[in-house]
């Protein structure tokens, strides 16, 4: 049987292949990182000392984008919006701007650590994040079907704020899904009654709303009336979805299991546990070219005072690397 990978701060002979060869101690620094966490995978403390050498101008570069977008946040938000805004869409436009910072953080920390499995899934989290700023904040917006414009509803405008209501109805039907589930499943916890008819009648002021056919649409394929795909190609992004979205489409779903396993001839099966190099130089570019998107698609609605950074900055994270360098 293989020897079991060890965490601790001393590795076995001809064991490390991220370092040199016999059990030397490990560096103050080395220490300090594997004290750290006290969860982490075998040899992650290694990995990601290597890899912060390896990318440290990308992650220079990732602070500056992530500083831009959640200094934004820091004291109250110099804005000047533009026409065909309320408060309800731009309380919503940044709530997601919130949201993508948070999921911008996690994609790095995961890269850090060699964990690209999971960050390529939050890379594809964070283009859905991306979609439906844009789907908010553009100016106009034909959505289209099977490549074909979705029917017109007479008096539903496909506004701004039309666009925004589609957005609160479809987070509220969510909601009356989850506590109806709740309920069907017979919880001795049941939800009070005062709480569901509070849920119940906020549907009803949206489906009265948005209308019928919009109701039907949203409870259908989600916010845009529209499904992921669809919604891709209408803004423009169909490429996107087509190679970036669905190559990490199976490990959002738990179909990826062959890529954690690997049969080797005179050894048996072995099974990826360990931090890897391999795709967290995408991961990190890719999410910050997203990052920038949204700022830019945000500033152009919101006039937040930040285009000539954005401008600056997505120059240089356009020169980001994808590969990881050869160590």
């Amino acid at each position: 049987m293989p020897e079991r990978a060890r965490t601790d701060l001393w590795e076995p002979q001809g064991s490390n292949p991220l370092g040199p060869p016999g059990p030397e101690p490990l560096s103050p620094v080395l220490q300090r990182v594997a004290q750290e966490v006290v969860v982490q995978l075998p040899y992650e403390h290694l990995a990601r000392e290597a890899i912060k050498d390896g990318l440290k101008a990308e992650f220079d570069l990732a602070e500056e984008v992530f500083d831009l977008a959640i200094g934004l946040f820091a004291e109250k938000i110099p804005m000047n919006p533009g026409r065909g805004l309320d408060d309800d869409v731009i309380v919503t436009v940044l709530g997601l701007l919130a949201k993508s910072c948070k999921q911008y953080r996690a994609i790095v920390l995961l890269v850090e650590r060699g964990i690209d499995e999971v960050a390529s899934s939050n890379v594809r989290m964070l283009f859905e994040t991306m979609a439906a700023t844009t789907f908010l904040t553009r100016h106009r917006i034909i959505l289209k079907e099977n490549g074909k414009p979705i029917p017109p509803v007479p008096g539903k405008t496909l506004t701004t704020r039309f666009r925004s209501s589609l957005y609160r109805a479809n987070e509220a039907f969510q909601y009356r899904k989850f506590h109806r589930g709740l309920s069907e499943q017979g919880r001795s916890d049941r939800i009070r009654p005062e709480i569901q008819k509070k849920v119940e009648d906020a549907c009803a002021g949206w489906e009265k709303h948005i209308g019928p056919v919009w109701t039907e649409r949203v409870k259908r394929k989600g916010y845009a009336g529209v499904g992921i795909k669809d919604l891709s190609e209408s803004l423009g992004m169909g490429g996107l979805y087509a190679t970036m979205y669905r190559l990490h489409s199976a490990g959002v779903h738990g179909t990826d299991a062959a890529n954690h396993s690997e049969f080797q001839e005179g050894f048996g099966w072995r099974f990826s546990v360990i931090p890897s190099m391999e795709g967290i130089a995408f991961s990190l570019g890719f999410s910050a070219l997203m990052m920038i998107a949204i700022l830019k698609t945000v500033d152009q609605r919101l006039n937040l005072g930040i285009r000539q950074r954005i401008r600056d900055l997505g120059r240089k994270v356009a020169k980001m690397r994808y590969e990881f360098p050869d160590i």
